[in-house]
């Protein structure tokens, strides 16, 4: 069954690997990160690539706004953003 699948940190690493092989199973992926330009390669395949800094509230409320106005829910969160206090 397809699902809608949120990941955030998805412009690099395991969240754009997660991304690219969800899209190749034929799931609706929305790819969320700071640098949007990083996810090319997702839309290239059907991807959608939504700004957001895990950090920003109002960002977050908008992409998951975002997200219910075009898919309607959200099936399944990989909250895979990186977060470092130095």
């Amino acid at each position: 069954m397809k699902k809608v699948i949120v990941i955030t940190g998805a412009s690099s690493g395991l969240g754009k690997d997660f991304a690219l092989d969800l899209l190749k199973k034929g799931h609706t992926v929305y790819g969320l990160a700071r640098r949007v330009e990083k996810m090319d390669d997702i839309v290239q395949v059907g991807g959608k690539a939504v700004a957001m800094d895990i950090t920003d509230e109002g960002q977050i409320q908008n992409a998951v706004d975002q997200i219910m106005n075009e898919a309607g829910k959200i099936d399944v969160l990989i909250n895979n953003a990186g977060y470092a206090i130095y």
